[in-house]
């Protein structure tokens, strides 16, 4: 199962935020797309884990993580102003998104939001010494967890 378009479809689907609106943001599967990171939200499936339940049954425990990327452009203290209200606001709608919709996702039983964000170390574009006014990269991170069930018919007779 693709947790990680599920996840895109909800969060797309339902955003209501205005700063940002969602088309000013970069929707990503699985890469970092290091060319358009002005505000970007990349979202990617990682290992599955899985338990038995009963014959044939096994409940999945599926990570998602979700990572927010945004690029300042300008240090005035208004304009960090502004990109610090873009940036929690985004945070804040996708929280929103997901814990409303926690148990509509097609397929899933629940998704579990079990850490909140995870603020990362900035980073800075370019190669060599950083100057001060080098562009500068702030990136936050979020795992998810979708459960479900499968079943599988092999070894049944």
């Amino acid at each position: 199962m693709n947790v990680a378009t599920l996840i895109y479809n909800c969060l797309t689907f339902y955003w209501e935020e205005t700063n940002p609106p969602k088309t000013d943001i970069a929707w990503k599967y699985d890469e970092f797309d290091s060319k358009n990171p002005s505000l970007q939200v990349l979202i990617e499936n990682l290992p599955i884990r899985s338990t038995w339940v009963s014959r044939g049954m096994y409940k999945v425990e599926h990570k998602v993580r979700i990572t927010m990327y945004m690029k300042l452009t300008s240090y005035k203290d208004s304009r960090v102003n502004e990109y610090k209200d873009t940036w929690f606001n985004t945070k804040k709608e996708i929280d929103r998104i997901l814990a409303q919709n926690k148990f509509n996702l097609t397929g899933i039983i629940n998704l579990d939001l079990p850490g909140g964000w995870n603020d990362k170390e900035s980073i800075a574009v370019g190669r060599g010494i950083k100057a001060v006014r080098e562009p500068i990269i702030w990136r936050s991170e979020q795992d998810v967890i979708a459960v479900y069930y499968i079943v599988s018919n092999l070894g049944t007779e």
